[in-house]
């Protein structure tokens, strides 16, 4: 673009074409064009991101043209992941461009959604005009998931629509929409009975339909009234005279709701009053056992209330609900009605068999009508299954309600369609009860290992309660050791241990669990078997989700049946590991602010102690004695106030790191090294100091990274007891690994016993004070994300490698 003020006038029109439309293509379509034409450009392409088992793909939702990938373009097309597990670092690229046989390309990023890829003959977009752009991908970003949502709330609501061509009886469906409650859906024997097509009824009010034709003068009042109490959740129930096909009927109408958490919506049934007593009755009793069922506590408490609500409502004596047990692998019966069990000794029992219908409806999501009854007893098996009629109905990913009688008629029809009603209900209370008790879980978790003293105790600990309160009984904790570049299990659950056995040590690229580690994403792996990262694709776990915990390590949830766990179950274990990553960091914060606690007491209090007890001995000396060799003890008073200067350095440099342990900044390895060896010159002229600078790397570390580089060089001189002049050489290199400080002395080689303060868990391993310089150097590595290796022959050589 020539200037600035054409950029914003380009950019402005651009914000105007971008917007949600009737249909997600709709909308790419129109946002697409306009990209296409404010910037010159003659194909692009709106891409889509899918998870899949193996990883992330790109789908096209909208592309101009049709076919953008012929020619040069399809060079563009490669470098998009297909379905190989590097989305992150390729997200990170972008926005990427380039050319491909004079054909100039821009891939940029659709926040949380996908990619947006323009390509055009000349010139690339300037990288402004690519950076004004990002507030408009994220806009169309957001229009695109806007969309996608709607899409997949018109599939929930598809759940209901068996139930309108099921019934026999007029049914509609309404929505509430201000205080207005508006027609959305009519069922065909709407339609058959009163002439009405659904088009003619979509979209009009419920009072225009439910309020009698002849009592034009009273249609206001009633009107008015009709509608408030519909408007407000109140079960509404009054006889209309409506005209059906070339005759008047008297009518009961009924509704009532079955709205869900962002909405009021209502079920409203015609019946002819003549028939409808019982059934007037029934939508009361649903009515109010709705409402009971939907406050319920827990989940407990949501099961014993719909087993009560199917015998009060439906009339069906004998009622199971089934809720899915992880550690079992099977479907439990949660709560049974009373006259199940005395009509059938254990029945009905556990449903671990895949091949019943019970798990069929549960995993299909579809209710299942066994009418039948031989079918009865092949579809539910047990001893003596007490019913010639059933139905499963689905409860989501919860379980099943199983509905069982000897009256064939009872689950025919009405009673069908109020399971139907009644079980949509019971998902919903269930779903709301798993959210809140998973949470509450969660947080007694965490304030649990927010008090454990080690890394081991914290995975214990929430380990030891996973399998009971989220029902996750076969998990692990792997925790990342940065020197052998690898994540260590030091905590399994009970199941864990008796099902899976040893756990494995995990290494980059051989699981799907450093995966996640390395990309710091939750993994939710529907079926492991024959995946082509998984560690074991023939062991026993067939799905499991995989989180990581910061930069400590990972959680892994694994369970031995396909398709085990859901959103929620991915949403609770990403806030576990995110509280178990701030617990990790709180236990490594604590126990450094302890050891400091103790070196600080133990290193001052012992050496100020003993050093100025030699200055008083010395200096008492001095005052009494006139002896002409004062000159030995001046020296000692001297050496033993510089030691005290030493010791209360090190405090103060020690003090400052751990207080500092979460900052970070970009350090340039040559020119830290380059000041250390001018100070350390000046304070040693007598020693020699080498540089070799192979590169210049810049690295991420801890703000006194010098004080790190200044002791070991210091210990090269101080520590040298031999009889040639000391010689220090520092190299700065690249290696595989990451950059690298190595520092090498031509000394006696640090004692074996010093290298112990890298192993060390209290104070007393400093030893009054001698290792407080090498604890510095091991902290600063640590929080500079690098590795120690001291070598000891003809001298000492250390080697700090960063990470890359």
């Amino acid at each position: 673009m020539r200037n600035g003020q054409e950029r914003i006038q380009v950019l402005y029109e651009l914000s105007l074409a971008i917007g949600p439309a009737e249909t997600l293509e709709e909308t790419v379509d129109r946002a697409l064009s306009s990209y296409l034409k404010k910037l010159d450009c003659s194909v692009g392409a709106v891409l889509e991101r899918v998870e899949t088992s193996s990883g992330s793909r790109y789908e096209a939702v909208g592309t101009i043209p049709t076919d953008p990938w012929d020619g040069a373009f399809h060079i563009v097309r490669d470098q998009i992941p297909d379905g190989a597990d590097n989305d992150a670092a390729f997200r990170e690229s972008l926005p990427r461009t380039g050319q491909a046989e004079r054909v100039s390309y821009c891939l940029m990023d659709l926040p949380e959604y996908g990619l947006l890829v323009l390509g055009r003959r000349g010139a690339e977009l300037d990288a402004r005009t690519v950076s004004a752009l990002t507030p408009l991908n994220q806009k169309l970003a957001d229009a695109c998931e806007t969309k996608r949502v709607q899409a997949r709330l018109r599939e929930e609501r598809n759940r209901f629509e068996g139930v309108f061509d099921a019934m026999t009886e007029p049914l509609v469906s309404v929505i509430e929409e201000g205080v207005e409650p508006i027609i959305r859906d009519v069922n065909d024997a709407f339609e058959k009975t009163f002439g009405c097509a659904e088009s003619a009824a979509c979209g009009r009010r419920l009072t225009d339909l439910i309020v009698p034709e002849a009592d034009e003068q009273s249609s206001d009042t009633t009107a008015g009234e009709a509608a408030e109490r519909v408007a407000f959740g109140q079960s509404l129930s009054r006889e209309v005279r409506r005209s059906t096909r070339g005759d008047i009927g008297d009518f009961l109408f009924r509704s009532v709701p079955v709205g869900t958490e962002t909405a009021r919506e209502y079920i409203g049934m015609y019946v002819e009053v003549t028939d409808e007593r019982d059934r007037q009755r029934t939508f009361e009793q649903l009515y109010r056992e709705t409402e009971q069922i939907l406050s319920g506590e827990d989940r407990a408490a949501i099961c014993e209330r719909t087993i009560a609500a199917v015998e009060e409502v439906i009339g069906v004596p004998l009622a199971a609900v089934h809720l899915y047990d992880r550690t079992a692998e099977g479907l439990i019966p949660t709560a049974t009605s009373e006259s199940l069990s005395e009509a059938a000794d254990g029945w009905p029992p556990a449903y671990g068999d895949r091949g019943t219908a019970v798990w069929e409806t549960y995993q299909c999501g579809e209710p299942t009508p066994i009418i039948d009854g031989e079918l009865v007893v092949e579809q539910l098996p047990g001893e003596d299954v007490p019913a010639e009629s059933a139905a499963v109905y689905p409860l989501s990913s919860h379980g099943v309600l199983i509905l069982a009688t000897k009256d064939r008629e009872l689950l025919d029809g009405a009673g069908y369609f109020f399971g139907r009603l009644l079980s949509a209900t019971v998902a919903t209370a269930l779903d709301r009860a798993r959210r809140e008790e998973g949470l509450a879980a969660v947080r007694d978790v965490t304030q649990e290992a927010l008090t454990a003293a080690t890394h081991e105790q914290m995975a214990e600990t929430a380990l030891e309660r996973l399998p009971y309160v989220l029902d996750f009984p076969l998990s692990a904790i792997w925790e990342y050791d940065p020197i052998e570049k690898q994540l260590h299990p030091i905590a399994q659950t009970a199941p864990a241990d008796s099902i899976i056995g040893e756990i494995p040590v995990f290494e980059p690229g051989n699981s799907i669990a450093w995966q996640a580690f390395d990309d710091g994403e939750t993994k939710l792996v529907s079926q492991t078997t024959g995946h082509a990262d998984a560690y074991d694709p023939d062991g026993p776990i067939e799905s499991e989700i995989i989180s990581p915990i910061g930069e400590f390590g990972v959680l892994s949830a694994g369970s031995t049946r396909e398709e085990s766990f859901t959103p929620l179950d991915r949403q609770l274990i990403e806030t576990l590991t995110a509280n178990l990553r701030t617990a990790a960091r709180l236990i490594d914060r604590r126990k450094d602010l302890r050891l400091l606690d103790q070196v600080l007491g133990r290193v001052l209090r012992h050496n100020l102690r003993n050093k100025l007890t030699t200055i008083q001995g010395n200096a008492e000396y001095i005052r009494d004695s006139a002896d002409e060799e004062l000159r030995p003890m001046v020296d000692s008073i001297v050496k033993a106030s510089r030691k005290i200067e030493e010791t209360a350095a090190h405090a103060r440099e020690m003090r400052a790191v751990v207080n500092g342990s979460e900052e970070t900044r970009e350090v340039s390895l040559r020119r830290t090294v380059e000041q250390s060896l001018e100070e350390l010159r000046s304070e040693f002229p007598a020693a020699e100091f080498r540089a070799t600078f192979e590169s210049s790397p810049t690295v991420v570390a801890h703000p006194n990274l010098a004080a790190a580089i200044r002791q070991l060089m210091r210990n090269g001189v101080e520590h040298h007891t031999l009889a040639r002049q000391p010689v220090v050489e520092v190299t700065v290199a690249e290696s595989d690994e990451g950059p690298v400080i190595e520092i090498a002395d031509n000394g006696p080689g640090i004692p074996e016993h010093e290298l112990d303060i890298f192993e060390m868990e209290s104070e007393s391993d400093l030893q009054h004070g001698s290792g407080a310089g090498l604890w510095l150097v091991d902290r600063l590595a640590d929080y500079s994300n690098a590795s120690v290796e001291f070598t000891v022959g003809d001298g000492t050589a250390v080697r700090l490698t960063f990470s890359q």
